[in-house]
């Protein structure tokens, strides 16, 4: 006889089912439902060929969102075949990325970033699969942007080509047909130059050049010529040891009377030293002789006084000099 299930225990396990599924739906949804997400456009001048919804959206390399859509035209000129990508960021995850500092939400800030140079491009993820992914960056000195919504329905992201579109773009700046035509031109002249080279007389001449240069090594004047040249040498380099030989005495006796020289002129400065002390105002020589011409004149003057009393006294010499009278 089969047991009745418990209606208590069944009732549990419905209403544990309930919330295990409600907490599930809440907890993988609250990261959508409360994350601050905001949609940008942007318009490549080149195919998305590896793009695709789901790729993500880097900023200098840092993931902050995804690509949203892709399409073929979106709110642009019928002549504008640019391909719009529609991509998703993460305010939320951006802001807290930047520590609050790169700001897209604001369109005051946005325009700015502009500005500044904000532009996207095509990056490889890999070059093995070819997968592509969205990168925005600040370009400094960026070329001013070029919009191409007719109407603003999302803030618009300028772009730029990437390095290999630029390669390419170049490549095609390249005049490949003129080129080619100067080299077919070049390579024609080449041609025609050689052609008119008579080779045969040119190497007939060489071998000629090469017969005469063996045959003079080979004869017997240029021997003779280098055995002269190299007796002859070594006579030089006799005569050479000879005269050094002969000269290093000379240069020993030389190098005797260059000393003996400066010898003697040392003891000759020393002695117009002595004599220039000797004659030198205040030198002993100079105050004997002054001291010698004023005794000369001391006696010339003693002379000279005796002279004029013998002219004034006729008879001193006979009777001496008289004494003068005391007075009374």
């Amino acid at each position: 006889m089969s047991r009745k299930p418990n209606a208590a225990v069944v009732g549990t396990f419905v209403v544990v089912g309930v919330a295990l599924a409600v907490a599930g739906i809440i907890t993988f949804s609250s990261a959508k439902l409360f994350s601050r997400t905001e949609r940008f456009i942007l318009y490549f001048d080149e195919s998305v060929t590896g793009l695709d919804v789901g790729a993500p959206v880097k900023y200098r390399g840092v993931t902050i969102g995804k690509v949203a859509e892709l399409y073929l035209r979106f709110n642009q000129a019928v002549e504008d075949v640019h391909i719009p990508v529609l991509i998703e960021l993460q305010l939320g995850v951006l802001e807290k990325k930047s520590d609050g500092r790169v700001v897209f939400a604001d369109a005051v800030a946005f325009a700015e970033m502009v500005r500044r140079g904000l532009r996207g491009k095509l990056e490889t993820e890999s070059f093995v699969t070819g997968r592509l992914y969205v990168n925005l960056e600040i370009m400094p000195g960026a070329d001013p942007p070029q919009f191409h919504q007719l109407a603003q329905v999302y803030k618009e992201i300028p772009t730029v080509p990437t390095q290999i579109q630029l390669l390419l773009e170049s490549l095609a700046k390249v005049d490949l047909v003129g080129i080619s035509q100067k080299l077919d031109s070049l390579l024609q002249k080449l041609d025609r130059g050689l052609g008119e080279l008579q080779m045969a007389k040119i190497n007939a001449g060489v071998t000629n050049l090469l017969f005469s240069l063996n045959r003079l090594a080979t004869e017997p004047e240029l021997t003779n010529t280098l055995a002269s040249l190299h007796q002859t040498l070594e006579e030089y380099r006799a005569l050479a040891a000879t005269v050094r030989a002969q000269m290093d005495p000379l240069a020993s006796g030389a190098d005797r009377a260059l000393g003996e020289a400066t010898q003697t002129l040392a003891e000759m400065r020393r002695t117009l030293d002595d004599l220039q002390d000797t004659l030198a105002p205040h030198g002993a020589l100079r105050q004997d002789l002054a001291e010698a011409i004023a005794e000369l004149g001391s006696a010339a003057q003693s002379v000279a006084t005796l002279a004029d009393f013998l002219e004034r006294n006729p008879g001193a010499l006979l009777g001496g000099r008289k004494t003068s009278e005391p007075k009374r």
